[in-house]
């Protein structure tokens, strides 16, 4: 949601998608399946069900599924003003740029700070985190003890070298690394059908007597940020093949891909944990459920 600028002067974009000039943004340069890969590697399924799984799972139990298919219908429903607007206003600074036409430019500084610092400090957990696993999995593989912050540098380093090349060749990487990490949870989960489940398998998890508990609600404050980064795709309009409708086709898209690929994986692994044996998998360290499992 940080607002993207032209260099001192870029020419603008016609209404083809060509531009005008080639040192501004790649007009006519992104379709809808490189934003589809953008959204879904900026909401990471895998970390989301690895690290918020086993947390929803303590404080919904069964009925976690839910949890996901909830926000995945809010936020379809708010996309349809948000890729509105998109047709109609085109800037690379998405919410501050509707934020702004609708509240006028001091409001919309505004929300573009909140969010800037809410994105920063996100960015600063996860670089950390990826520098943890990547550290740990070094030593595992190698022997070789390499210091998490050294590893956390290492990786915001490739990401500003990705981020400033072409934004199609980001799209490209980002799909090989999405491929990857959806194939992780594809084995999980077939292995676990396959299995049947620790207790057989079961649709108890959508039934009313299940979902209809206080900790629905509480789990919700997890889930609907499992969805975080699918507005960026308003943030392309400027670079999509059509503009009218890249944006639109790629956002429902990608909101019911998260919501179906959450409530499916979520499900699975309430089968995998079983009801009977829960609490006490869930008793000890709930970072290591999904390994353990």
């Amino acid at each position: 949601m940080t607002e993207k600028t032209d260099p001192p002067g870029a020419g603008t974009h016609s209404e083809s998608g060509s531009p005008t000039s080639s040192s501004g943004l790649r007009a006519g340069t992104i379709n809808s399946r490189h934003l589809v890969f953008f959204v879904i590697a900026a909401a990471a399924p895998l970390t989301i069900l690895v690290g918020f799984a086993p947390l929803g799972l303590m404080v919904s139990g069964a009925a976690l599924p839910v949890g996901y298919v909830v926000p995945g219908i809010v936020y379809l429903l708010f996309a349809v003003g948000f890729t509105a607007m998109s047709r109609h206003i085109r800037g690379a600074g998405a919410f501050y740029a509707y934020i702004t036409e609708g509240l006028g430019k001091t409001v919309g500084a505004g929300a573009s700070v909140l969010a800037y610092i809410g994105y920063l400090g996100g960015q600063i957990g996860f670089v950390v985190a990826c520098g943890i696993f990547l550290s740990s999995t070094i030593e595992l593989f190698l022997g070789v003890t390499v210091s998490v912050y050294t590893c956390a540098l290492a990786v915001a380093v490739l990401v500003v070298v990705v981020g400033y090349r072409r934004v199609d060749i980001g799209a490209k990487v980002l799909a090989v690394l999405m491929a990857l990490e959806l194939g992780v949870l594809a084995v999980f989960c077939v292995a676990v059908l396959l299995k049947g489940g620790h207790e057989g398998l079961s649709l108890d998890s959508f039934s009313p007597s299940t979902f209809m508990t206080s900790g629905l609600a509480s789990v919700f404050v997890l889930t609907f940020t499992s969805f975080v980064g699918f507005e960026q795709t308003a943030i392309y309009s400027e670079e999509v093949v059509d503009s009218k409708r890249t944006v639109s086709r790629a956002t429902y898209t990608a909101v019911t891909v998260l919501a179906v690929v959450y409530a499916f994986c979520a499900w699975v692994i309430v089968q995998a944990v079983g009801p009977s044996r829960m609490g006490d998998l869930l008793g000890g360290d709930p970072s290591e459920l999904i390994f353990d499992l």
